[in-house]
């Protein structure tokens, strides 16, 4: 965070990759509202092979299923 914005003004937010990591990905971020710059940041994110992720939850949910017996 750099600067306050005022209610009612436009903002306008930019992700640009920086760099790409295998599975991760890095963005980085500025926020501009009418007047100029009001934040920057950066926001990492990972790819998941969503049949992965999903076959991981299903043994985790029969886990807590066996506690309960």
């Amino acid at each position: 965070h750099i600067n306050p914005t005022i209610e009612g003004m436009t903002v306008t937010v930019t992700a640009k990759i920086i760099e790409v990591e295998n599975t991760k990905i890095t963005f980085e971020i500025t926020a501009l509202d009418e007047l100029g710059l009001i934040g920057t940041g950066t926001h990492v994110r990972y790819v998941v092979n969503r049949d992965r992720l999903l076959k991981k939850t299903e043994e985790r949910c029969k886990m807590i299923e066996n506690l309960d017996r």
